[in-house]
Parts: structure tokens; C-alpha cells; sequence
């Protein structure tokens, strides 16, 4: 087994006692293989304490390893529980564990904790051997405590050294570091003098989104507007090479598009204000920008010369204008080359609404002459036609209108 390979090594390369190193070994393999559950998570005082029906279980192995191993057959007083640390630091590297808190921190990144009716280990790490996952948490099962000096003396080469920069939410400020790590597990760290890169910044600010999501960030209008213009083009005008972009794929690719614009960013507040909608339009080639503002337009101009923000917020684009404003059109305005029409949110002087409909042609067929009933009493400063089809559209009042030019 690995454990007992790892023994043959440290026997090798630090000189220590062959015998006891393998006895050791042996019986903690053995012992491991055993299914059992035990009250005591602590496997250094479950070995000392082995009852005459445990070393039973396992004894046949612990004398089949020692054959192949060629030493004595040991018997359960002849375990070193000093030798237990060591061995199971080598055979379970990514199971270091370092408490944070309640919870303890292992070198694989999983998190474990130990159950209330447990004695919590006190010790500086420890290696955790086994642990029970549930809907309340993952609880740790067995372990055996390990001193940092010697994970340093007996296997320095898990150890990695690295200098990394980040954000102090104590301080809410970026700090850079220098870390010793065990895989996830960070052992010690010391602040270093604050002095980063564009690239360290970069990297500071990609890890704080991925951190927060788009909480680090402005998922705002501008930007809804323009993934619904794209989500039109792609189903209505498919003949261009229209990204494919959605609010979590734009997260999750990040990386991809916004590292350039995080060099020169210094705080949180700056990181809000970075116009994402800006940042994407902009990446789009030149030939795809322009057909996408003549398909998608900002506004549309009403027969009365005014000119209407068209709202894309929504999954149907909209136009809100003064009913007026709209005389002399048959027909409902629309977008992508007359693929797409506009809903339009007719409004009154006082540019409340009147009606909303995708049919102008027949609004003003049908349902015009009961909104004119209503709203030539209520305003009648303005213009109500019979015919709204042939009346001029206009933003002026009756008065105004028949004022001379």
C-alpha cells in the first residue's frame, strides 16, 4: 500500500527506526481496512486503546503484511502512535486539515467539522481519515493531530510558497500576501508591502467577482437592453455571427473580456461603475455594431417628428407615445427589417395609458372611437378626429395648431 511504501521511504531518507516505522504501518493498514464505527474520533487514542476482540479483526492482516515485509509479526502494544501523524500526512496529503473558525479547512478545499458530542481537537492541524457526509454537514469520523514542523521536516515538497493579493474585508481594502499552502490549505501567511501589477490588480478583481458574482458588479439596464436586441437578431436576422451572451455565461466567462478594463480599477466603487453594455458593444466588430443599431434602433421617429425611446427591457420591445403623435399611421411601426412589431403603449396628453395593442390598423378601426368618446370631454384642448388615419399627427393643441405659421 501507499502507507506502507511511504514508510519504506522515510526509513530511506531520514533513518529512522525500520521496525518500528513498518510496525506501525502495518497495523494502521490493517486497522483502516476494518469496517467499524467507533465512539472516538481520535485514531492515535483508539490504537493505544485496542481491546483484545479488535486486534482479532485485524490481526490474520497486520501478519500477512509483516510477512511481505519481512519482520516479526508485532503484536498491539508495539504501535508508536508518535509514527501515526507522519505516515498518515504522506497517505492522506489532500486531507490536511487547518480550523477556520467552527469549521476545519482541508489541503482538497472540503470543509468538516466535528459533531457536538465530539471532543474537538485543539491541535494546530490534523489529518482527517474519515469523515460522514450528511444533510446537516460533512462530520469528521477519525483523524489523528499533526504538528506543523513536521509536515516542514518530513515533507517539505507539499508545501508551496506563493505570493497572491487579496481583498481584506476587515479592511475592505486589497492586501498582497505571502502564503505557504498545502494544496487549499493555507498554513501561515504575512503581509508583503502593497505594491501590484496591472496584472496583480487584474487578478484581485477577477477573484473579488467570482467571489460576489454580479454583486461586484452593475447588471444594469443598458445592459439588459442590449442581450435582448441580441437575443432579437439571433432569432430574427440569424445570417450574422451574433455572440451568444446571457447573464451567467458572462459571468462565468469573465475572464475571457473584462481582465483589460480591471488594470486601472482601485476600489469597489469603481469596479460598479464599469459599463459593462459598453465593454460588449464595443467588442463587436464594426460591420456587426452598425447592422445591429439599424436593426435594434434606439428610437423610433412618430409621424409628428418626434423622436421615442423604443424600451427593450422587456421580452416584446415597446414604444410609449401620445396617442396623437401616432395620426396618419395605418400600419404598427416595427424593427428587424418589419420582422419584429412594436407593441405600442398609446398614452394620453397627460401621458397616461390608453391603450396597448401590436395592431394599430385595428385599434383605430375598433377600439379609437370608444377611447375618443372618453377623452375628447376630458381633453378637449386636443385634437380627437373621426379619421385618425388622415389626420395630420401632431404634438400641439388645437389652439396651437390653428395659430397662423
Amino acid at each position: 500500500t501507499k502507507m506502507v511504501l511511504s514508510a519504506q521511504q522515510l526509513v530511506e531518507k531520514h533513518n529512522l527506526n525500520r521496525v518500528e516505522l513498518l510496525t506501525t504501518a502495518i497495523i494502521l493498514v490493517a486497522y483502516l481496512q476494518q469496517s467499524r464505527a467507533e465512539p472516538q474520533a481520535n485514531l492515535a487514542l483508539v490504537l493505544n486503546h485496542l481491546s483484545h476482540a479488535q486486534w482479532s479483526l485485524i490481526a490474520a492482516q497486520v501478519k500477512s503484511l509483516a510477512a511481505r515485509l519481512r519482520i516479526t509479526p508485532p503484536n498491539k502494544s508495539q504501535i508508536d502512535t508518535d509514527h501515526l501523524p507522519l505516515l498518515l500526512l504522506l497517505a492522506f496529503p489532500d486531507r490536511i486539515g487547518k480550523q477556520l473558525g467552527k469549521q476545519w479547512k482541508l489541503s482538497n478545499g472540503a470543509g468538516v467539522v466535528f459533531h457536538s458530542s465530539q471532543v474537538a481537537s485543539k491541535a494546530e492541524l490534523i489529518v482527517v481519515t474519515d469523515f460522514n457526509a450528511s444533510e446537516y454537514g460533512q462530520f469528521i469520523s477519525q483523524y489523528v493531530e499533526l504538528e506543523l514542523d513536521m509536515v516542514q521536516r518530513y515533507a517539505p515538497e507539499l508545501i508551496e510558497q506563493k505570493e497572491v493579493v487579496l481583498w481584506s474585508e476587515q479592511k475592505q481594502k486589497p492586501e498582497k500576501v505571502s502564503q505557504a499552502v498545502i494544496g487549499e490549505l493555507v498554513l501561515s501567511e504575512k503581509v508583503l508591502p502593497l505594491e501590484l501589477t496591472s496584472q496583480n490588480w487584474q487578478q484581485l478583481w477577477l477573484d473579488r467577482i467570482e467571489q460576489l458574482g454580479w454583486q461586484a458588479l452593475t447588471y444594469d439596464d443598458s445592459l439588459v437592453v442590449l442581450l435582448q436586441k441580441l437575443n432579437l437578431v439571433r432569432q430574427f436576422e440569424p445570417n450574422h455571427d451574433w455572440p451568444i451572451w446571457d447573464k451567467q455565461q458572462l459571468l462565468t466567462s469573465v475572464v475571457d473580456w473584462l481582465p483589460p478594463y480591471l488594470s486601472d480599477i482601485r476600489n469597489l466603487k469603481q469596479l460598479k461603475a464599469i459599463n459593462i453594455a459598453k465593454i460588449l458593444f464595443d467588442s463587436l466588430d464594426w460591420n456587426l455594431q452598425q447592422t445591429l443599431v439599424a436593426l435594434c434602433p434606439e428610437t423610433y421617429q412618430t409621424p409628428a417628428g418626434s423622436q421615442r425611446k423604443i424600451n427593450y427591457l422587456s421580452n416584446e420591445p415597446k414604444l410609449s407615445v401620445k396617442l396623437q403623435e401616432m395620426f396618419g399611421e395605418p400600419t404598427t411601426p416595427t424593427i428587424c427589417n418589419g420582422k419584429v412589431l412594436l407593441t405600442l403603449e398609446l398614452l394620453s396628453p397627460a401621458q397616461r395609458p390608453l391603450q396597448l395593442t401590436k395592431d394599430l390598423a385595428n385599434f383605430w378601426q375598433n377600439a379609437y372611437q370608444e377611447v375618443k368618446k372618453e377623452m375628447k370631454g376630458r381633453y378637449p384642448k386636443h385634437p380627437w378626429p373621426d379619421d385618425p388615419t388622415t389626420f395630420v399627427a401632431t404634438n400641439k393643441t388645437k389652439s396651437q395648431l390653428a395659430k397662423p405659421k
